[in-house]
């Protein structure tokens, strides 16, 4: 079984264009893609945004809330050990950038 995660840490509280395209992707991965699971990083507000509940398929990291500049040192430095400790075998990174 295949272990997708989803940077969706950007993400921002009042999501238009991309943010609106992110939270509409990932409503949708868990119905279509078979026996995939997918683990999505997000900061507090974007997970309330998906608004979708935990399930064998779909589990939620929330990560602290952190300003854009420190979410992109985080993403550098922190979040390549967090996805190694997770399993996941594919990183969907969605923000142009990615560890």
């Amino acid at each position: 079984m295949t272990t997708i995660a989803i940077d969706a840490t950007a993400l921002p509280p009042n999501p238009v264009g991309a943010g609106q395209y992110i939270i509409h992707l990932i409503r949708a991965l868990p119905q279509v893609a078979g026996d995939a699971r997918f683990l999505v990083y997000a900061q507090p507000h974007g997970r309330d945004l998906l608004a979708l509940p935990e399930s064998e398929a779909l589990r939620f990291a929330v990560v602290s809330p952190i300003s854009p500049a420190r979410r992109l040192l985080w993403e550098q430095t922190a979040f390549p050990a967090m996805l190694r400790r997770s399993g996941a075998d594919v990183l969907l990174s969605l923000h142009y950038t990615m560890p």
